[in-house]
């Protein structure tokens, strides 16, 4: 599930002199980072019970940034699921971290408590065609990514930001859910949920769904724009863009909705790609497709 790093901070005012400076948060929250772990040093860790059930999960770990930037004292602030091991998981992946001396404030952070989330994922073995929904509440659209097991959904993350409304629906629906016969008895599903709402006084949001291409990036139109410090790292990525469809079939407005692993440029270089679609002016039933919204995964995968 979409983690994001929450909670209330206590902080004691302290008046300063004139000229003097203000100050240090005890928490680093805003980190520039020289060095993260790369997708495979995740592979290395990941729980062996967690990956053999095809389970994803978060932690978030509390460390203390040294003189060198390293993470010291590391300790498990929560996860989920709970007894899974991705705590345990996610401390061990402590040492790959490098942090600036200051943050982006200017800051020094050396001494500094940092808490850390941590997202664990694994490949989405298939991809399900969109479901749309007409609702007399909500409107808008999730993907979930979930562990199917024989007919069931659980163990689903949310993947990019989306209102708590929408999530919360799919979720519930997903729960209900009895799956068809799928070529292997366990897994990974994505789900696309789009859900149209029958409030007339309530502007909703169109879908796309499904798009159909007259135009779309090559590889070699992927590997132009691969991020330069994530391809001498070996990083492989994967980000969702949200876009706007215009009356001639191109995309606008274009926005990163979820970006994996986070920081290392492939938000930026999808967005580069979206010039390069060109959609169909109507669906598969005719509906004009200007003024729709529609949802674009992109893959960055290293050459084997």
């Amino acid at each position: 599930m979409t983690t994001a790093l929450m909670g209330a901070l206590l902080q004691t005012v302290v008046a300063t002199a004139p000229g003097e400076a203000a100050p240090v948060t005890s928490l680093v929250v805003k980190p520039i980072w020289d060095r993260r772990p790369a997708f495979d040093d995740q592979m290395r860790v990941y729980p062996k019970a967690a990956a053999d059930a095809f389970l994803v999960g978060t932690a978030r770990i509390a460390c203390t940034v040294t003189e060198a930037g390293s993470l010291a004292d590391c300790v498990v602030d929560g996860e989920e699921p709970a007894g899974a091991g991705f705590g345990a998981s996610a401390v061990s992946l402590a040492d790959r971290f490098r942090m600036r001396p200051v943050d982006r404030d200017g800051a020094p952070v050396a001494g500094r408590r940092l808490y850390l989330p941590i997202r664990f994922v694994r490949p989405v073995d298939i991809r399900s065609a969109p479901l749309t929904y007409v609702t007399s509440t909500i409107a808008g659209h999730v993907e979930l990514d979930c562990r199917y097991e024989g007919h069931k959904l659980d163990n689903c993350r949310a993947i990019g930001a989306v209102s708590a409304g929408v999530e919360a629906e799919a979720r519930r629906l997903a729960a209900e859910m009895t799956l068809p016969e799928l070529p292997r008895p366990r897994g990974r599903i994505a789900i696309p949920f789009h859900f149209q709402s029958q409030d007339a006084s309530r502007p909703s949001e169109a879908s796309v769904v499904p798009p159909e291409w007259l135009r779309r990036p090559t590889g070699d139109d992927v590997a132009r724009v691969y991020p330069r410090r994530a391809l001498r790292r070996g990083l492989s990525g994967a980000v969702v863009t949200s876009c706007s469809v215009t009356k001639q079939g191109t995309l606008a407005e274009c926005r990163t909705v979820d970006e994996y692993p986070t920081g290392e440029g492939f938000g930026d270089a999808a967005l580069k790609l979206m010039p390069l679609f060109l959609m169909r002016l109507a669906t598969r039933d005719g509906q004009p497709v200007e003024g729709g919204t529609v949802r674009i995964p992109i893959r960055f995968v290293l050459p084997r």
